[in-house]
């Protein structure tokens, strides 16, 4: 599979020897090239350069080969410790559930827990409710304790579900949860929150290739022999049969207290044990081990593997190597009781197993396990990984059985060896059946018995010997594996157990795919099979007998053990049909998984998730619908996803992005009304008809006196009547002027609640014809109102105005829910009361100046905001009486005016700074401190002016929404035009930092800012997507909710709130949109969330929150493609940070605290790939330049502002980091989409306080891009720069050195030149412009000294310096690099620098040839005289290697090999910094990119016991727990 990884092994049998050379002359059998190369770089062109300028040559030059120590050597002098993977590929996921013992179910089925003779006396007492109410205390408990496992390359990852909700967080109500009171703590503890457990992690097959030649680490699949991934066994509740089956299980199986996952993945297999995952390898004396205290003992372990080698000497690896690639595996554990009672042998292993691989070319293999105790001399130790010594597994091969139908397979299923199987390895009864199920590259499905039970004799195993059988091969086995000392024997004496072979005919091949087959899965006792294709569909076969009526099984799906044989029996009549196909998908599709939904009948239905190359997962319901019966989940910033599973009613999804998402399945159906209910509010929808306008005929000044009569309109049959409200009136008035409208035109909607503020539970609609409507969710009944143009009295005189009510153009409620403002084009606020009382009048005030009255928002219960479509915001407040009376007249306490041309449409207020923003029509958001305004007097407090406006930061659209987030106080807006934009109140001033667009969105609406269950800050935000209203997190993209609401143009308004413990989005919703008819009548469309009507009539417990208290995605936001570039930014000693550049055009800077990620920012993208970034940073500066760039020659500037924030009271400082744009540079001639930006470098230029930096760029044309920048920037917010054209080739790497006030840069082309650039170090600004013509000196045209490194490209290079003691002017560069020649270039420049010029006095070169056997992408060099000067390389045989840097008397360098490292990535790129940390030893943290990222440490306190073990010529052992 990997032809470089496993020739670069077969090379490395030799032992360790020393590279160091002399500079003599180099070997015969290399003289020849080298004179070309030396010719090469002494010779220049007669067009280059005079011969004053001649470029200097190499003094000497010397090749080497590299000569590597055994792998068994490496393996185990490995100093490189692997920290974990950021990003990367999920390729499997899944959620597990504790499967309970014995003695915890006693706990928790029974009040008195105590001996099993109570247990007997109460069978017999337990009534139907106490059985319910125990049925749903241990389901809530069992479920609690769920776990997210998911394989991220390499590594496995274990985390909690559900997040810790607080020792002191009062308990929940009965009616709310389903929990009673329990005299277990167990169970108040998880009234309570579950208590916190932390995250494990582990490279699945050990930290390096110890178990054979496949250098492929990634996991491709996981067993789980301890848990679960449902809890059917609770839901099918009876206390007897279930304690029952789990004491005989307990005495039965003891694989779980052994292993909690069997991986798989490339042509490995390993075994783990803990991982949180209840195994009692870690927790004897916990009975489930999710209430274990002390979550440390719980840390994953590797269960070492035994192998026979080097003359029978006992070895341990921590994986086993097989002969293909894994698609499947199954393990089937010994039914220790049927073998206890059969075997007089008292004294076998303590574990002995089964378990079946399904390999690509169409085979699988059975295997058994049984162990051993470790030999004391176990060497088997790894830095980062524990390793289970109690116990050591020998894996012996028993059989192959392959398939008369060789071909490739992308994919194989297995159906059977479950854990649910009552039949287990023994030695009375026959192996339990096991069918196979492989998708060929054909299209073709191939079903057959890889273990089948059918009598001897059939036609299936006519051609098999009894000998040959597996039955009888596995009795074999099991009789010779005897006790562990005749194992062990046996195992050291290096005996092999013979293996049999067989052949089998598949029973079934299904064909209808038009492409490969990448995923199979069967369901519901092997009748069902799905299957996913490179055609884009999903699959459905079904077992049907041919011989009956199509699609009885009715008898075959009642037998669980028959269906399997009738699956392989080629006597039987059953054949596979295809029944649904399933066209959706745009891409192609990776996986598939089965879930069980109860239909209208009560049974159980399958539903099928289907996971593809579209960042898509799509549900089906085949039975029932051709077409998928849910919005597709979208939450994946990535193409791929790769894995999809249903667990408990949980969707677990993971893709290219290195994110686990998690979804209710159950919501997202009953959303499109799937789910069995007959009444329309548990349907998600429903439409209601607003009621007419009251057919209203008044004077112009309507008389008090006047008698009115009053009757009711025709309304619409939903119309819900009640005797204490009466709908419409109808008063004998003057007829007004006629209005040009022909029927209903509604002027304003909003939620609001009646209940001080809790879950919004009513709707209010206001109409120009005067109508005030409000809509009760619960009943779906509308009450009508006083008409708000109705008897409205002035608070100016006191008088009855007449108002037009087709002026109406917006309202707002009070958060009371007793009144609401109504605003006009005339500049008229009517406080309109909603109350039931009819005598109320209606009031009014104005401010004739400012009008028309575009909307209104109420900050509080006393404050409200009246937007002017003329450019101006009045705050009105009100009396502490907090509602209007004709007694109390609102006061203007400020006008705020915006100054642009815009209309004002939104704001938020930060009431702890007092600063207020407010967003127009015209993209600009205007900044006012409010503690300014309010400082003047009252007179001055009208029409004041913003202390700063953002011009056009949505371009030329409305600014719809604005929030901020409290912690750091950045201000967040969005408007239509799709965009995002990030700005921050700095020192009394509004700066923009950067605008981010949201892909797939045609304008956004609104957004809020939402806590996540870390306490963190989030975005979410609303907007759309043609004619769908969406909900979904900004920066990871997971979408909470999806509504056809027929475009943005009509009136709609939404509420949502998160304030639930079970699910992940939006836990109650409300979305009401407007539908104009034909007539002239308007309709509500009502959106809903399905637990609405239940939980809404009980608003004393809901209250509106934004707080999420779910996990809906599990690891950082990382890349979706490869990763070409990183660096490390260092801001002080505070924090350090990892900026990263993707092929998704994507630029990411992460956070590194704890040995983990937390994500910081994410920056605008690129047109184009980003090729390259980097950081330049002065001394003891706290702001970081950041350069990206890519395509179409595009470079971005960026300042990352790292403030420490000092707090009172003793508590740790708080980090406050924010990134800004800076400005953009830009080209003067036009740039194609493939003439790109390859590489950038940025130095900071002295002195310090000019803040200006030089950064230098390398083009796909061979052309140097020169900018100095300075950190002020400019109002432009481009820049230019000097462009030096060099050789033509295309640049590949560049490296900045500063050489006091000289900056020197190091140019690597496809050439494999190594080109040596001086340009002045010094800047001198002029009028603050800064320009490469502010640098003190002459910017070069030509290189100072030009060498041949690499006979191809040089893919990297880096650089260092050490000044020379004897001459303190005198510097010793070192420039290293590799190409895809496999060499490392090491060449030694000896200079010196007098009066700002640059003198080179000799040169050496080293090479060393065949370094790695792949490609070389990546190289940094680190000069450290306190242990020794180190080269990290890394490549595309995804390993990370160690190389000591010498030189000789002569000073000619050489380089030494020291360790190397297995990596979970290609090693595109390669980053190193030294990390200090107060009270811990200085480490080495580097990153090695490509498909993620993967970080790996150094402890120098290694090094130096390695460089004074080197120098001394010992050996030291060490020894520790």
């Amino acid at each position: 599979m990997n032809t470089h990884s496993e020739k670069r092994q077969d090379a490395m049998a030799g032992n360790i020897a020393d590279n160091t050379s002399t500079a003599t002359s180099p070997p015969t059998s290399h003289s020849s090239l080298d004179t070309e190369e030396k010719t090469a770089a002494s010779v220049t062109g007669p067009n280059e350069y005079s011969a004053r300028e001649q470029r200097h040559s190499l003094t000497s030059k010397v090749v080497t080969t590299a000569k590597f120590p055994s792998q068994k050597y490496r393996s185990e002098h490995n100093v490189f410790q692997r920290i974990g993977m950021h990003g990367g590929p999920i390729t499997v996921a899944s959620i597990r559930f504790p499967s309970p013992s014995p003695s915890f179910l006693r706990k928790h089925l029974h009040e008195d827990g105590g001996n099993d003779e109570n247990i007997e006396r109460s069978h017999g007492k337990l009534d139907t409710d106490c059985k319910l109410e125990r049925k749903n205390s241990l389901y809530h408990v069992l479920r609690s304790q769920g776990r997210v496992v998911f394989a991220r390359g390499p590594w496995i990852e274990s985390h909690i579900l559900f997040p810790k909700k607080g020792k002191e967080e009062p308990c929940v109500d009965d009616d709310d949860d389903g929990i009673k009171e329990e005299s277990s703590s167990n169970l108040k503890n998880f009234r309570n929150g579950p208590i916190e457990v932390k995250t494990y992690k582990i490279l699945a097959f050990g930290e390096n290739n110890d178990g054979g030649n496949s250098t492929f680490e990634g996991v491709n699949g996981m067993v789980f022999p301890s848990s679960s991934s449902d809890l059917s066994s609770v839901k099918d509740f009876h206390a007897e049969s279930l304690h029952e089956k789990s004491v005989r299980n307990e005495k039965r199986w003891k694989l779980s207290n052994l292993a909690s996952i069997v991986a798989y993945g490339g042509r490995r297999l390993g075994f783990l044990s803990g991982g949180g995952l209840w195994n009692s390898s870690h927790n004897n004396n916990n009975d489930l081990g999710c209430f274990n205290s002390n979550a440390g003992d719980d840390e994953f372990a590797t269960i070492p593997i035994c192998k026979s080698r080097n003359k029978g000497k006992e070895a341990y690896a921590s994986y086993l190597e097989v002969s293909d690639w894994i698609h499947d595996a199954r393990v089937l554990d010994r039914d220790w009781n049927q073998s206890q009672a059969c075997s007089t042998n008292q004294s076998g292993p303590e574990y002995a197993f089964l378990v079946a691989l399904g390999m690509a070319n169409n085979f699988c293999e059975i295997w058994g396990f049984h162990s051993v105790a470790p030999h004391p001399d176990m060497s088997l130790k790894y830095t980062n990984t524990q390793v289970d010594d109690n116990v050591a597994l020998v894996p012996t091969i028993l059989q192959c059985i392959t398939c008369d139908v060789r071909c490739m397979t992308y994919s194989i299923s297995f159906f059977g060896w479950n854990q649910s199987d009552e039949s287990g390895v023994n030695n009375s009864h026959p192996l339990p059946s096991l069918v196979t199920a492989s998708g060929t590259v054909f299209g073709e499905i191939l079903v057959w018995g890889a273990v089948s039970n059918e009598a001897k004799g059939s036609r299936l195993n006519s051609d098999v010997k009894d000998e040959n059988c597996l039955n009888e091969t596995a009795r074999k086995w099991f009789s010779s594996i005897g006790g562990i000392e005749d194992s062990a024997k046996r195992l050291r004496s290096g005996s092999i157990f013979e293996t049999s072979t067989r052949r089998v005919s598949p029973s079934h091949r299904l064909k209808g795919h038009l492409g490969s087959i990448f995923s199979l899965k069967f369901w519901k006792n092997g009748i069902y099979i799905a299957s996913a294709s490179d055609d884009r569909s999903v699959r459905l076969w079904k077992l049907t007998d041919l011989g009956n009526s199509y699609g009885d099984n009715t008898n075959l799906e009642d037998d669980n053990k028959q269906s399997k044989d009738f699956i392989v029996n080629p006597q039987s009549s059953h054949s596979y049909t295809l029944i649904w196909t399933g066209w959706g998908h745009t891409a192609r599709v990776w996986n598939v998984a089965f879930a069980s939904f109860q239909s209208n009948a009560g049974e159980s239905i399958p539903i099928l998730i289907s996971a593809g190359e579209d960042s898509t997962a799509r549900v089906w319901s085949p039975l029932t619908s051709e077409k998928e019966i849910a919005h597709p989940l979208r939450g994946h910033r990535c193409e791929s996803l790769w894995s999809v599973d249903e667990c408990e009613g949980i969707i677990v999804t993971g893709g290219n992005d290195g994110c686990v998402k998690l979804w209710d399945l159950e919501s997202r159906l009953r959303k499109l009304g799937t789910c069995t209910a007959s009444d329309n509010l548990k349907k998600g929808i429903v439409t209601l008809s607003v009621p007419n306008d009251s057919l209203v005929q008044s004077a112009s000044t309507p008389d008090p006196n006047q008698e009115k009569e009053f009757y009711t309109s025709d309304l619409d049959k939903d119309v819900h009547q009640t005797d204490s409200i009466s709908f419409a009136k109808k008063q004998k008035f003057a007829p007004k002027k006629k209005s040009n409208s022909k029927g209903q035109i509604i002027c304003g909607i909003e939620f609001f609640s009646d209940k001080n503020g809790k879950v919004a539970n009513k709707l209010l609609i206001v109409t120009r014809g005067g109508g005030c409507f409000s809509l009760d969710l619960v009943l779906q009944s509308w009450a009508i109102h006083n008409n708000w143009d109705q008897s409205v009295f002035s608070l100016d005189d006191g008088k009855v105005i007449d108002l037009d009510p087709s002026m109406g153009s917006c309202v707002g409620v009070h958060p009371s829910g007793r009144q609401a403002l109504v605003g006009t084009t005339e500049g008229w606020i009517v406080m309109a009361s909603l109350s039931k009382n009819r005598d109320v009048h209606n009031l009014a005030f104005n401010r004739p100046s400012y009008r028309p009255a575009q909307s209104m928002s109420w900050i509080d219960n006393n404050n409200f905001l009246v937007f002017c479509a003329r450019g101006s915001v009045i705050w009105w407040q009100l009396d502490s009486a907090q509602y209007l009376s004709p007694k109390t007249t609102p006061k203007v306490l400020c006008i705020m005016t915006l100054g642009t041309a815009g209309i004002p449409l939104c704001h938020a207020f930060d009431s702890e700074r007092n600063n207020m923003f407010i967003g127009d029509s015209r993209g600009n958001i205007a900044f006012f401190n409010l503690n300014r305004v309010f400082a003047s007097d009252d007179n001055q407090r009208a029409a004041q002016n913003p202390d700063r406006i953002l011009s056009r930061v949505h371009d030329k659209e409305h600014v719809t929404g604005i929030t901020i987030l409290k912690k750091s106080g950045v201000v967040l807006s969005v408007g239509n035009d799709g965009c995002i934009h990030h700005s921050r109140v700095d020192h009394g001033d509004l700066k923009k930092l950067t605008r981010i667009p949201i892909p797939n969105v045609t304008g956004l609406r609104h957004i809020w800012n939402v806590r996540q269950p870390n306490g963190g800050e989030s975005a979410v935000i609303g907007g759309y997507c043609g004619n769908d209203f969406l909900v979904f997190d900004s920066f990871l993209g997971y979408e909470f909710l999806r509504i056809s609401t027929g475009g943005r143009q009509r009136r709609q308004d939404l509420f949502f709130t998160f304030a639930d413990y079970s699910r992940r989005g939006p836990f109650l919703y409300g979305a009401a949109v407007v539908v104009g008819h034909k007539d002239g009548s308007n309709s509500i469309d009502f959106h809903f969330s399905h637990q609405f009507n239940d939980y809404i009539s009980d608003l004393d417990c809901i209250w509106q929150t934004h707080d999420i208290k779910e996990f809906y995605s599990i690891g950082p936001s990382a890349h979706a493609e490869k990763v070409n570039d990183a660096c490390w930014v260092e801001c002080g000693r505070e924090s350090i940070y990892l900026l990263t550049g993707s092929n998704d055009c994507l630029i990411k800077l992460s956070k590194f605290e704890n040995d983990r990620f937390i994500s910081v920012a994410e920056l605008p993208p690129h047109e184009s790939c980003v090729r390259g970034v980097c950081s330049s940073r002065h001394k003891d500066s706290s702001v970081s330049l950041i350069v990206t760039c890519g395509g179409k020659l595009s470079m971005e500037f960026y300042l990352l502002d790292h403030q420490v924030i000092q707090t009172s009271g003793g508590c740790k400082p708080s980090i406050n980091s924010n990134v800004a744009f800076l400005c953009s540079y830009r080209t003067l001639a036009k740039s194609t989409i493939d003439h790109r930006m390859n590489v950038v470098r940025a130095i900071p230029l002295l002195p310090a306080d000019s803040r200006c930096h030089l950064c230098l760029a390398g083009d796909s044309d061979g052309v140097l891009h020169l900018v100095v920048i300075s950190e002020l920037g400019n109002s432009r917010g481009t820049t230019i720069g000097n462009l030096i054209s060099y050789s033509g080739r295309p640049i590949l790497c560049i490296d900045l050195l500063r050489c006091r006030d000289r900056i020197l840069a190091f140019v690597g082309t496809t050439s494999g030149d190594i080109s040596v650039w001086d340009f002045p170090g010094t800047s001198i600004l002029k009028d603050g412009n800064c320009s490469p013509d502010c640098l003190e000196g002459k910017v070069p045209n030509r290189p100072v000294f030009v060498f041949k490194a690499h006979k191809a490209g040089v893919n990297d290079l880096s650089v260092g310096s050490l000044p020379i003691s004897s001459a303190p002017m005198n510097f010793c560069v070192y420039i290293s690099s590799v190409s895809d020649d496999q060499t490392i270039s090491i060449c030694a420049l000896y200079i010196s620098v007098h009066s700002s010029q640059l003198c080179l006095k000799t040169s050496f070169l080293t090479v060393l040839q065949r370094a790695s056997f792949s490609p070389l992408k990546s190289i940094k060099l680190v000069l450290d005289q306190s242990t020794f000067h180190q080269i990290y390389v890394s490549g595309h045989d995804e390993q990370i290697s160690l190389f000591k840097l010498g030189t000789t008397e002569n000073q000619q360098p050489w380089i030494k090999f020291v360790s190397s490292s297995p990596i979970g990535t290609d090693g595109s790129c390669l980053a190193c910094f030294h990390f200090k940390k107060q009270g811990c030893p200085t480490r080495l943290i580097g990153s090695v990119g490509g498909d993620g990222i993967e970080i790996f440490s150094l402890d120098f306190e290694i090094l130096h016991a390695a460089k004074a073990l080197t120098e001394a010529n010992y050996l030291l052992i060490t020894a520790g727990k």
